[in-house]
């Protein structure tokens, strides 16, 4: 067996002296990186800076620490070392110092030192300190149901831990055993109070009242912050719990440009703490390995400079920001619903050009009156041509402001619209007298099937709820209905509303009628466990009444085991629309010389038409279609 006694500590630990070396590179690079925007603020070139200078070594350690798995990180607003070391870019972060539309953090939009990247899984922070802890415990508890080998590392201030968010965070995963790594960094000041006025005892003895270890570890010492965090991350993983790390250091750096840290410090007390400045403890110990060299500290330093200069150059000329771009990442940019057009249209029948966007009530005032709807630009929701756009074209004819004769065109627009003989959608009567459409499309949901005997049995056991078909279909219904909001519409004291809650009737083969409400928060397993409460009360004779049920936004009919395979269902008022997904079938089919089966279902959706286009019916159907055969073994349930 090998001596390993005379191994340095770098080695002992686990790192080749590549590594080491590359750790060092980071930490440097952190540093002539702040003094560079220190420097482009004093010269007025942007507008604010926030230093980490000082708290290098321990951001960088922890970074090499985590190593290059998918966690997720929630950094605070001085960690430049740690973002640099898992992935980001000088030119990255300068682009967000100058406000820059490339910056990848938030396109100019939040200050300096608010980190932000999907491709690295940096969650990106706010300006009020502490906030991302419960973040960080939440995103661990989605791993943990996942059953994910990742974890969550965040970091804060010992300003921060004064934060009732942070106390909740803790709590939080000391109770669920979540794999969270807390990395508090004890700068000494919190802003101008000093850590002895802002901490009573330590932070890191904090953790025992939450029942996992709290660590206090030297900041300023690279090597001992990566054991720690190494050995935090590997418990956690394990399925150990939550850790945290207080790791004391010192902010050599006011606090930010718009601090004068003169004004509650001493000018002898930042000299004596860059005495023990961790990037300087590092070279020395890599110089003692023989790893470093002053040759070789010289072309890195020169490597630095001309990165930091290539990314000063670069964001500097780089646009800002259009003032349009305010509105960006604020709205969904794509269109809620799909304007007409002639492949929508041909979906529901119709080959011809395309026919405006309009219920058949305005279509027949449009024909009262001989206008031309296919010149009318619509004015209602996604484009709809309301019946006020007609009556202001009569009023602007009649005032002569257009020519009388515009109506050509409408009777072979009436006739296409009020066909009957379009595949997939035809317009009886419902017993209310609503015009209803009624559209069907057929989904293959073998997936779902072969889903649901992989799992049912082990969901029973588990929950002891017995999972079906239909939370699979509710959820489908959520995605279509978040997708086209305009479903989701009732009719209130003779007026359309679209509700943003959704809340859905369900009507069961055996005629029983319940609700579930805020069903667009809800998940899968939330929906069995809810019609599982349902059904026990339905075996209690507790049937709900009609007012238990009212409120419903969207209606849903499930057909059953032995219901029927296609339906034409009578809608729900006040909803404006019905889904009924008949049951499932068995359909042989020959694939490769071979017969098998695919089970199918039929979708068959039920609307008032003056309230809803045969485009929005049609592609909220495909949305339902498309989810109900996307489920596989990955699907999350909970």
């Amino acid at each position: 067996m090998s001596d390993q006694t005379n191994l340095p500590k770098h080695r002992l630990l686990g790192l080749t002296d590549d590594q080491a070396l590359e750790m060092y590179r980071c930490m440097l690079l952190a540093r002539k990186f702040d003094e560079r925007l220190l420097l482009l603020q004093r010269a007025g070139k942007i507008v604010f800076h926030v230093s980490g200078i000082g708290q290098e070594a321990a951001q960088t350690a922890a970074a090499f620490a985590l190593g290059q798995e998918l966690h997720y990180y929630l950094p605070y607003y001085r960690d430049y070392a740690f973002v640099l070391a898992v992935g980001m870019t000088t030119k990255e972060l300068i682009l967000s110092a100058f406000a820059k539309a490339e910056d990848p953090n938030s396109g100019g939009r939040q200050m300096t030192g608010h980190f932000g990247s999907k491709r690295l899984r940096i969650v990106t922070g706010s300006s009020p300190v502490g906030t991302q802890l419960p973040h960080a415990a939440g995103i661990a508890l989605s791993m943990k149901i996942k059953q994910q080998d990742r974890l969550s590392f965040v970091t804060f201030g010992e300003g921060a831990s004064s934060q009732g968010d942070v106390h909740e965070a803790f709590n939080f995963a000391g109770i669920y055993r979540l794999p969270v790594l807390f990395m508090c960094e004890n700068n000494q000041y919190s802003i101008s109070i000093p850590a002895h006025k802002q901490v009573s005892g330590s932070v890191a003895g904090r953790a025992s009242g939450y029942g996992f270890p709290g660590i206090l570890v030297d900041g300023s010492d690279a090597l001992d912050v990566y054991r720690v965090t190494k050995e935090a991350k590997k418990r956690a993983l394990e399925g150990g719990g939550p850790t945290l790390i207080e790791a004391k250091m010192y902010r050599l750096s006011p606090h930010s440009t718009s601090d004068d840290d003169l004004a509650y410090r001493s000018k002898e007390e930042v000299e004596r703490n860059k005495k023990n400045d961790g990037i300087q403890k590092f070279r020395s110990y890599l110089m003692e390995c023989g790893i470093l060299n002053e040759e070789q500290e010289l072309l890195l330093h020169d490597a630095i400079k001309n990165e930091l200069n290539e990314s000063t150059r670069y964001a500097e000329q780089a646009a800002y920001p259009k003032p349009e771009d305010a509105l960006l990442h604020v709205y969904d940019s794509k269109e809620a619903l799909p304007k007409p057009s002639g492949t929508i249209i041909q979906e529901v029948g119709n080959a011809q050009n395309r026919i405006p966007y309009y219920s058949p009530s305005v279509m027949h005032l449009a024909a009262k009156h001989g206008i031309d709807l296919r010149a009318v630009k619509g004015s209602g929701l996604y484009g709809r041509i309301t019946r006020k756009d007609v009556l202001d074209l009569i009023r602007q004819r009649e005032a002569g402001k257009i020519p009388a004769d515009s109506g050509s065109l409408m009777k072979a627009a009436e006739a296409d619209l009020g066909s009957s003989s379009q595949p997939g959608f035809h317009n009886p009567q419902v017993p209310s007298g609503n015009p209803a459409a009624t559209m069907l499309i057929e989904a293959d949901v073998t997936n779902l099937v072969q889903l649901l005997r992989g799992m049912e049995e082990t969901f029973w056991q588990k929950e002891r709820v017995k999972l079906s078909q239909v939370p699979f279909y509710l959820k489908a219904i959520v995605n279509g209905l978040k997708e086209y909001p305009a479903m989701n519409a009732v009719w209130e004291s003779g007026m359309i509303a679209i509700k943003k809650d959704i809340h859905i009737t369900i009507t069961a083969d055996s005629g029983v009628t319940s609700l579930i409400e805020h069903a667009d928060g809800m998940s899968i397993a939330g929906f069995a466990f809810k019609l599982g409460r349902q059904a026990a009360n339905g075996r209690r004779n507790d049937v709900p009444q009609p007012a238990a049920v009212a409120g419903g936004t969207f209606a849903f009919q499930a057909a059953g085991p032995s219901g029927p395979v296609i339906a034409h269902p009578a809608m729900q008022e006040p909803q404006s629309a019905l889904l009924f997904i008949g049951t499932v079938v068995q359909r042989p089919v020959i694939k490769n010389d071979m017969i098998g089966g695919r089970f199918i279902v039929n979708l068959c959706l039920s609307t008032n038409h003056h309230m809803h286009d045969p485009p929005v019916c049609v592609s909220f159907l495909n949305s339902v279609k498309h989810t109900l055969e996307n489920y596989d073994m990955n699907t999350l349930i909970y």
